[in-house]
């Protein structure tokens, strides 16, 4: 179950700040003056005024491809189908506001395009123009 989750959550990051569902950052000097953010940063869609703050603002039909691509990545993501990702999505908001965290507090995933483990190094169900202290 676990490892689904984190299949979840590397399909999260990867919708966030995409075409699909660009982000609204209103905080740029965050991202864009740390060195080891700044690739990631470059690479995100942005929307100048307009766009989502954090994955549950992106469109559904977007939040339903994300799921669906979990289930594909991993058979033992939701083994008694009853997976509800809105309930997913309040949990890690709680999770995220009461630890002052992103994802997991420091989601690491394979990145196989680069051959290594990768920080996710976004907020991806609390607002993203939130500073994080990982950075």
């Amino acid at each position: 179950m676990w490892q689904g989750v984190d299949a979840y959550m590397q399909r999260v990051d990867q919708a966030l700040c995409s075409r699909d569902c660009p982000c609204f950052i209103t905080n740029t000097n965050a991202y864009s003056t740390n060195s080891t953010v700044i690739p990631f940063y470059n690479s995100w869609t942005k929307a100048p005024t307009f766009g989502s703050v954090a994955f549950q603002n992106c469109p559904t039909q977007v939040q339903f491809n994300t799921y669906a691509q979990a289930v594909l990545d991993d058979g033992l993501f939701d083994p008694k189908k009853n997976f509800d990702t809105q309930r997913f999505s309040r949990y890690m908001s709680n999770v995220e506001r009461e630890f002052q965290c992103s994802g997991w507090c420091n989601v690491t995933y394979f990145d196989s395009t680069v051959n290594r483990n990768t920080i996710m190094y976004k907020y991806l169900f609390s607002d993203v123009n939130r500073y994080n202290q990982y950075f």
